[in-house]
C-alpha cells in the first residue's frame, strides 16, 4: 500500500506544479495583451511587421500615462 500512496502523492504534486505553471503563463500572456492593447500594438508576429519594432521618442509615438491607464 505504501508504494501506491507514494506514487499517488508524487503524481498529485506534479499535477499541482503543472497547473500552477500554466496559470503563471496565462497571467503573463494576459498582461502582455493588455499592455499591447494599451500601446496600440497590432499583435502581429515580428516576422510579419515592417519598420521599427520599438516606439520612437523622436517620432512622438511613446505611450502616455492616459493610454496606459485607459
Amino acid at each position: 500500500m505504501m508504494g501506491f500512496r507514494r506514487t499517488r502523492d508524487e503524481r498529485l504534486r506534479l499535477l499541482r506544479e503543472t497547473v500552477i505553471e500554466a496559470r503563471r503563463e496565462t497571467a503573463v500572456s494576459i498582461t502582455a495583451e493588455i499592455i499591447a492593447h494599451a500601446n496600440g500594438a497590432s499583435g502581429l508576429p515580428l516576422s510579419m511587421r515592417t519598420g521599427p519594432i520599438h516606439c520612437s521618442a523622436a517620432a512622438g509615438i511613446l505611450p502616455t500615462a492616459s493610454t496606459l491607464i485607459g
